[in-house]
């Protein structure tokens, strides 16, 4: 009998350990389940950029579409009021807060973003009148609208309006991107935080030049984790340019790498570094706020993207950033730009043909070319300017001024334009190859 009760009690001993065994089993199962993080995002994009043969993939890109919809489930989650995408929804949504703005374009896809006071559907009508006549339901519920537009033909302007809950916007256009021998012209503004009205001047004056796409480096708010600055600094004083013009952003110091940043801007990747072709043109943005030093993610990244068959096949390879390497304007004395960028960045943008280097960062606008290299700072979107604290030899112009700068790409010439809020252009400079 006591070897039957034995027998029968290392029996129970055994089930309660396998019991166990599946607990922790299903536990670590349900950690592979939980929502991604930015650390895990930001980890991910860096390994696939570090392996990715094709860097220079325009956003259609399958790996970052893949990044980019976790973001938008990540970030919904977060910023919209952790929305169970599990039990049905009921369309809340009764004022767009924010219009739509356009982002990464393709010759064959746009995305494009908009925001809701509540949670609701996310829909585009689309097409080549203003009648429309296509639609995209974009299977997105969340107070941040994310859609892209496929199947668009190459070069080719379309209408389109964005809806939530039945709430339509006003009608806008964009175009599609050229073939690669159409000339182009690229809008350059940034640092256009903390003054709407003066950001709104330079807006206007862009939107008035039309350009094909916008870049932005950087500093578009005064703090990037104050989510009502980015529609009172940024959104509603650029009302006039941002749905009508594909943007592209280079983040700034400002914005803090805030998860609201992240959850309104989704390029390629998360890291705030990537590329995209655009006509016969590469271009580069580089994340300055995060580590660029010799062997960090962001610097590998870099060296292999212009090591990339799309650097090879580009005319103009144009990189923009944040932050400058030289600068001879600041708000007071002790600031003449980035010294490590010196010996890290710049030393690749001259082994390996890069034409223009944008930034911001100081607040005003400065030219000069080093080494092969034109050296751009356009910060005076808006902020309060800078002054002149010291000289370099090579910067060549340098204007404290409110302005933007129209870039024109047109085979092998790019031409530089300065224009000031009053459509005045007070620096002009061609280059060819």
């Amino acid at each position: 009998m006591k070897k039957i009760i034995f027998a029968l009690l290392v029996l129970a001993i055994a089930a309660f350990m396998v019991v166990g065994c599946n607990s922790e089993s299903d536990s670590d199962s349900d950690d592979d389940d939980a929502p991604i993080t930015d650390d895990d995002l930001n980890d991910d994009v860096d390994d696939d950029d570090q392996d990715d043969d094709d860097v220079d993939d325009d956003v259609d890109d399958d790996v970052n579409d893949d990044v980019d919809d976790d973001l938008n489930d990540d970030l919904n989650d977060d910023v919209n009021d952790d929305a169970d995408d599990d039990i049905p929804h009921s369309c809340n949504a009764t004022e767009i807060v924010r219009e739509p703005y356009l982002l990464g374009v393709t010759q064959s896809t746009i995305r494009i973003h908009w925001g809701t006071n509540l949670l609701g559907d996310s829909i585009v009508e689309y097409g080549l009148t203003e009648a429309l006549g296509n639609r995209v339901d974009c299977d997105q519920w969340g107070m941040i609208h994310r859609c892209v537009v496929p199947n668009l033909e190459t070069e080719t302007q379309y209408y389109y309006r964005v809806e939530s809950c039945g709430l339509q916007s006003a009608i806008y256009s964009f175009q599609s991107a050229p073939h690669r021998d159409t000339p182009f012209t690229v809008g350059v503004w940034g640092d256009n935080r903390s003054d709407p009205a003066s950001h709104q001047m330079v807006a206007d004056a862009m939107a008035e030049a039309v350009p094909d796409i916008a870049i932005n480096v950087g500093d578009i708010v005064g703090d990037g984790w104050v989510a009502s600055q980015y529609n009172e600094q940024y959104f509603d004083p650029a009302a006039a340019l941002l749905p009508n013009t594909p943007t592209y952003i280079s983040i700034g110091n400002h914005e803090g790498e805030s998860v609201y940043y992240y959850s309104l801007f989704t390029f390629p990747g998360v890291s705030g570094y990537y590329s995209f072709t655009y006509g016969n043109t590469l271009f580069i943005a580089l994340n300055t706020n995060r580590l660029y030093i010799h062997g960090s993610p962001q610097y590998q990244w870099f060296k292999q993207t212009l090591e990339s068959q799309a650097a090879t096949d580009a005319e103009w390879i144009v990189v923009f950033a944040h932050h400058p390497a030289w600068s001879e304007g600041w708000d007071s004395p002790g600031y003449e730009g980035e010294i490590l960028m010196r010996f890290t960045l710049v030393p690749l943008f001259e082994q390996y043909g890069v034409d223009l280097f944008l930034c911001g960062h100081t607040h005003d606008y400065e030219r000069g070319e080093k080494n092969g290299v034109t050296h751009m700072i356009s910060g005076g979107g808006g902020s309060a300017l800078d002054s002149f604290q010291q000289d370099f030899d090579f910067i060549e112009v340098y204007e404290s001024r409110y302005h933007f700068v129209n870039l024109t790409f047109a085979g092998d010439t790019l031409s530089i334009e300065a224009i000031d809020p009053d459509g005045t252009v007070f620096d002009e400079h061609l280059l060819t190859h």
